[in-house]
């Protein structure tokens, strides 16, 4: 048995005027960015709140995330409840599923579309995950911050999904 630790990040920028421009000035019936989140069912711990830092494991997280990104001349990403939410949802279906390799789309979705289908407006999103035998905030921030996505300059929330599961073998 190997027990094994998921942490989804998925980011995203923001702009209401953007989306307005975009949408040709109507009213969007999507939700707020904004939010507090919330603790879905699942396997995971459920990151909740907004602002920089929401305590905890998932505030030292991305904590060691933005100490990265403004080393590198990025600015420091707000946590979204909102964008949470999502990932925690993504986070506890693969560890339902018992993923030993991350996917964006294991789910037969994109990471756009699942923050579309949460009512999320946003001009770019993405979506980073680690899986782990042992993902401490610094290791999983470090092995995110290789992908790229991480440090991309573009984004400026993020939210964070955490589960984990036992495989066999």
């Amino acid at each position: 048995m190997r027990k094994l630790s998921l942490l989804l990040f998925l980011l995203a920028v923001f702009s209401l005027a953007f989306v307005s421009i975009a949408c040709g000035g109507g009213s969007s019936k999507k939700k707020s960015s904004t939010g507090t989140g919330t603790d879905p069912t699942g396997t995971g711990t459920g990151p909740t709140g907004t602002g920089t830092n929401p305590g905890g494991d998932v505030g030292a997280l991305i904590s060691a995330i933005n100490s990265d990104r403004t080393g590198s001349g990025a600015g420091a990403l707000t946590n979204n409840g909102n964008l949470a939410a999502v990932a925690q949802a993504y986070a506890d279906y693969l560890a339902s599923a018992k993923r030993t390799s991350y996917s964006s789309s294991a789910d037969g979705k994109s990471p756009e579309t699942r923050i579309s289908n949460a009512g999320i407006t946003f001009i770019k999103a993405g979506e980073t995950g680690v899986i782990s035998a042992s993902a401490s905030s610094a290791s999983a921030a470090k092995s995110g911050m290789n992908s790229g996505t991480l440090n991309d300059p573009d984004f400026t929330d993020i939210g964070v999904g955490y589960a984990k599961f036992t495989t066999s073998g």
